[in-house]
């Protein structure tokens, strides 16, 4: 308990300090308290580190660019896989997809993947194209060979520059999104309107829990902020970036709910075939041409590619910004003299991402990555309430409205999803934050700018 009270102190400390009128110094480390796990950074001197010659990225990204990576991310195995999942529900309880979509949205924009799977099989033996880990098991592969290549590929043109990476993503945004208006036009002509009734068939519940699931497809509206080092005029670009996905993302999803579940009733999907390729499976079992099929799944491999690219550019993006506040070692923020990217962070995130795809199945890190995004947005939305308090004279071209009610809301209803997902989820969560709370003890705060020397 004394150490409880002792961190809400901490808090309340940061929301009664003074306000900030003036602009501080960039050479000046700004300690908002005693204690080094709440200090903060100062955002002149994080600007002005950013312009440092020797750890410069290059700019490179306008909004339409930012924009599509949010696409490329967002649109992925959710839309395509795990729309399904959502709409039989975890455990078989029935959500309403529409309603989670929606859901989802609002949360995102009050807040302001996985592993690679294919959906065709290629000429691989299963035991050099599957999982060797799925749903609590052992399934006798070796290695999932496809969804280490692809990773590797991706790496690969990461560093070799942002720019080729953002004509790249934008071509897989177009195919894509082209796939999904052929499946609405395709699969809006073999609705059965009987198959929406009931609607909401748990009520509210089972809609928080599908906005739970669906949630996953959601995270890569944040890898668009990742990506502000790199973009020739953020402050505009970011919120156009991130609104504009968002906005259109939104509006695919639901499309394809209404489609999707009026094809088929929402049980179809608890188990099986259905439930791992719902698209697909739907086409082929209401007998949809060849060639629709055939555009469909290519779209749907485009969209899962596009979106491992994305999260790949972030997490890099990510080692390198705590590299350069020295909670990671040097080698992560360290530049390519030519190429102007973060390679070894692209390097060392492509392997530690490629060995588990080969490994794991996507149904086990979905949730992880859920609740991990859902408690991320919590923090940010503290943050906004917190800086506004401190710093309220800040030059800001985008401002959260109605703060701090907006941020409150979306920490309540953030927290909601966390509580629909299941015990085992939470488990690996806590397992998660304890490796890195090792990782900041034992390393990253005797290096960080505020520990002691």
């Amino acid at each position: 308990m004394p150490a409880a009270q002792s961190w809400v102190q901490e808090v309340n400390n940061l929301l009664a300090q003074p306000p900030t009128t003036t602009e501080p110094s960039a050479d000046n480390v700004i300690r908002t308290s005693s204690s080094q796990l709440f200090c903060c950074k100062s955002i002149d001197k994080l600007i002005s580190e950013a312009e440092d010659p020797a750890r410069r990225l290059k700019k490179t990204l306008g909004p339409w660019s930012l924009t599509a990576l949010g696409i490329g991310a967002i649109i992925g195995s959710g839309i395509f896989v795990l729309t399904g999942t959502a709409a039989a529900g975890e455990y078989f309880q029935a959500p309403s997809i529409l309603h989670a979509q929606v859901l989802d949205l609002i949360v995102n924009l009050l807040r302001g993947g996985g592993t690679a799977q294919v959906l065709m099989h290629v000429h691989l033996p299963d035991k050099w194209s599957t999982p060797v880990w799925e749903t609590g098991h052992w399934t006798g592969s070796y290695f999932n060979l496809p969804a280490f290549v692809i990773i590797f590929i991706l790496t690969v043109l990461l560093v070799r520059g942002v720019r080729e990476s953002a004509e790249a993503n934008n071509v897989m945004v177009a195919i894509k999104i082209g796939a999904i208006l052929i499946f609405l036009v395709v699969g809006g002509a073999l609705v059965n309107p009987s198959n929406w009734h009931p609607f909401a068939p748990s009520g509210f519940g089972g809609v928080v829990t599908g906005g739970a699931i669906v949630f996953f497809t959601y995270i890569g509206f944040d890898s668009v902020s990742t990506a502000a080092e790199e973009a020739r005029n953020p402050q505009r670009d970011l919120p156009i970036g991130i609104i504009g996905s968002l906005i259109v993302c939104t509006i695919l999803y639901v499309g394809v709910s209404i489609v999707l579940l009026g094809m088929m009733k929402y049980t179809t999907f608890v188990s099986g075939e259905a439930a791992q390729a719902p698209v697909a499976y739907a086409l082929q079992v209401l007998g949809a041409s060849r060639w629709s099929r055939s555009i469909i799944v290519i779209g749907a491999l485009t969209g899962m590619i596009s979106s491992l690219l994305v999260f790949q550019y972030g997490q890099a993006r990510i080692w390198y910004a705590m590299s350069r506040d020295r909670l990671f070692p040097k080698l992560f923020s360290k530049v390519h003299a030519k190429f102007k990217t973060p390679h070894y962070s692209t390097w060392i995130a492509g392997f530690a991402v490629g060995i588990p795809a080969g490994i794991f199945a996507i149904s086990d890190a979905a949730d992880l990555s859920n609740i991990g995004t859902l408690f991320a947005f919590v923090l940010v939305s503290l943050g906004v309430i917190i800086l506004r308090r401190t710093q309220p004279d800040r030059k800001r071209v985008f401002k959260v409205p109605f703060v701090p009610w907006f941020p409150l809301v979306s920490i309540v209803l953030c927290g909601g999803l966390m509580t629909g997902l299941t015990v085992i989820t939470w488990l690996r969560f806590v397992i998660w934050l304890g490796l890195g709370l090792l990782i900041y003890i034992f390393y990253s705060r005797h290096r960080s700018e505020f520990g002691k020397r």
